[in-house]
């Protein structure tokens, strides 16, 4: 792989947009870095944050305070609503099912219930002191807009999300079936209009996508030959309110015609 080549072509493509981007590509065993842009800025993280709350509440499964298929109460006061693709119906709901919801179509109503659930120190604690992670925090629910009047959000960064992925497929944290099962879970992520949208069906990209104002953030873990490879792109200060899911859209692109022009020489 020429990644003199690849980076060539990432510098035109961000220095071809208008909006503000971190980017990071990296091996995720050799550690060897294809290319990086800011990866050390926390940014909002919009619904990357899920990725963390998720495996902070599998971390209380394997110790044993919950099972998979415990249920959690979702109330008609708790659920927003506001998911297309689906939303949780009031009732007992399984903490597999509300884990997946989170992910696969990022429905916050879930999300919501799992933070009240396990809390957010307890969570910021896993955050910090289990994953290691440095610029990531959880500091309000999803749609709380108060508290982003208030000035609390919650971000990350892309080498904070990189050392997740890391952990996960190293299985450093939670067990070989809970990471196994986490990863499961982020390969039948729903949303796909983002960095894999130009990706063919037979790839498998383990992530999540996240979305607010002015931005639009993508990152997990792409299988590409006989490769892991993280990647990760965040636009923000966007100038289109909808974000820039189409410039992530062409870097995912790049990424993968450059990776197979080359292995295909």
């Amino acid at each position: 792989m020429d990644i003199n080549k690849l980076q060539t072509k990432l510098n035109d493509l961000l220095a071809s947009s208008d909006d503000k981007l971190t980017v990071l590509i990296k091996d995720l065993y050799s550690g060897e870095e294809w290319f990086a842009y800011d990866a050390e800025k926390a940014v909002v993280s919009a619904s990357l944050i899920k990725v963390p709350i998720m495996l902070a509440v599998l971390e209380k499964v394997r110790e044993g305070c919950f099972q998979l298929n415990d249920k959690l109460l979702v109330r008609e006061g708790d659920i927003f609503n506001d998911n297309e693709i689906e939303n949780p119906t009031p009732g007992e709901h399984s903490l597999l099912k509300l884990i997946e919801l989170m992910i696969t179509v990022s429905e916050n109503t879930s999300t919501n219930i799992l933070i009240k659930t396990f809390g957010f120190d307890y969570i910021n604690e896993y955050i910090t002191g289990v994953l290691g992670l440095k610029k990531t925090k959880l500091e309000r629910y999803m749609l709380d807009s108060q508290a982003v009047l208030a000035g609390k959000n919650n971000y990350t960064s892309q080498n904070d999300m990189y050392l997740l992925y890391q952990k996960l497929y190293q299985k450093k944290i939670l067990n070989e079936q809970l990471c196994d099962l986490a990863i499961r879970i982020l390969e039948d992520q729903k949303f796909n209009d983002q960095l894999s949208l130009y990706f063919p069906i037979e790839y498998k990209f383990a992530h999540k996508t996240g979305s607010l104002a002015h931005l639009s953030n993508d990152a997990g873990v792409l299988s590409i030959g006989d490769r892991l490879l993280y990647l990760g792109s965040m636009a923000y200060s966007c100038k289109d309110v909808k974000g820039n899911n189409a410039l992530n859209a062409v870097l995912g692109q790049t990424v993968l015609l450059t990776y197979n022009e080359e292995t295909n020489e």
